[in-house]
């Protein structure tokens, strides 16, 4: 049977009100449609990004995009997602599946029906830098859940995949076999945490329950779970009267609190290193906030030539390139053999420094 493949570019999109990428948090939250629903959307440079990487990567999948059209630092992830979602097999990249009409849906980065062995294989692609595991991974077992009842299967077994880059370890390909049970169990979860939250979202914003879900959560700007958590913290180490800026040394602020009190902060350092890392996303994405400007980081070289020109280039200066992957191994392995300057002035002509992605900085000198 013949399979088509939608170009990513010109792939459908569509959005629900409960989908893949927030499935962690509603699954969790009997109250999170009704403080989601209020918040304002946010699009971050990072998001941007990751958007354009996907496509990259889609496109060389299906055979679009060439290699030397693929940037060097994306090409070892993009091999990796290109060797699992082959094509050829029956593989399908950007399908949307509703779950529940105009309520519950997601789009799968890629989907394979092996009809033959009666197996569904959904993978998904991860390009930031945030590792993520394929075991008991809702937003994979929605996908797969979203693909049976849209496409009315029931199949007898399950090869759940995650594609990532690691910048030690390379590009991973994680995997999982949920059970037929196991996914079952998911889909009747997953039906009962949408209508509770479909019947809490008239409802007051009491219905939150705070946890790990929280992270990325959109709504935290109105819930009163994390207005309430927040509190908390800062009463801890705050004395009566002061703000956070006034703050005392930390290490006289942890001398003078009880067994208790570290417990109680102890206990909140995950809740606060999310909230900080959603506040500033928040304040870039609004231009700063006062005591905080907009600065930039200072991101590493790329190469400014396709692959195939850079390794050609890089060979003729008498290193093996196949094996280099970014500007600073070739200027270290070519360091060894032309001594530093030769090599950096080698490197500088075929690489290039991008603009740098947007960061707070402290008005007082201090990112802490």
């Amino acid at each position: 049977m013949s399979r088509s493949v939608l170009p990513p570019t010109l792939a459908p999109t569509r959005h629900w009100p409960f989908g893949g990428s927030t499935c962690e948090q509603w699954l969790r939250c009997p109250g999170w449609y009704a403080t989601t629903r209020k918040a304002e959307t946010i699009v971050t440079k990072a998001m941007e990004d990751g958007t354009a990487n996907h496509a990259i990567c889609h496109e060389y999948a299906i055979g679009s995009r060439k290699a030397e059209d693929v940037p060097l630092w994306l090409l070892p992830l993009a091999n990796a997602w290109k060797s699992v979602v082959d094509v050829r097999l029956g593989w399908r990249i950007e399908v949307p599946c509703e779950l529940l009409k105009d309520t519950a849906g997601t789009t799968l980065d890629a989907v394979w029906y092996d009809e033959l062995t009666d197996t569904l294989h959904v993978a998904d692609l991860k390009t930031g830098d945030m590792p993520v595991q394929a075991f008991q991974n809702d937003q994979l077992l929605f996908g797969a859940v979203a693909y049976c009842v849209a496409n009315d299967i029931g199949p007898s077994a399950f090869q759940l995949t995650i594609v990532h880059y690691d910048e030690v370890e390379g590009a991973k390909v994680r995997q999982w076999a949920p059970t037929v049970g196991e996914v079952d169990l998911f889909q009747q979860e997953s039906f009962d945490s949408i209508q509770s939250n479909k019947v809490n979202m008239t409802s007051t914003l009491d219905n939150t329950l705070p946890g790990d879900h929280c992270g990325f959560c959109k709504g935290r700007d109105v819930c009163r779970s994390h207005h309430k958590k927040l509190a908390e913290v800062i009463a801890v180490a705050t004395p009566v009267g002061m703000s956070l800026r006034d703050l005392p040394d930390v290490k006289d602020v942890a001398g003078a609190l009880t067994p208790a009190q570290m417990a109680q902060v102890l206990d909140a350092k995950s809740y606060v290193t999310k909230l900080f890392t959603a506040i500033e996303k928040r304040a870039l994405a609004c231009g700063g906030v006062p005591g905080w400007s907009v600065g930039a980081t200072k991101p590493h070289d790329q190469w400014k030539l396709p692959v195939k020109d850079t390794i050609a280039a890089l060979e003729e200066l008498g290193i093996d390139a196949v094996d280099v992957i970014t500007p600073a191994a070739a200027r270290k392995a070519l360091a060894k053999v032309h001594g530093k300057a030769v090599a950096s002035a080698a490197v500088s002509r075929l690489s290039e420094k991008p603009e740098g992605t947007p960061k707070l900085v402290s008005d007082s000198g201090s990112e802490d």
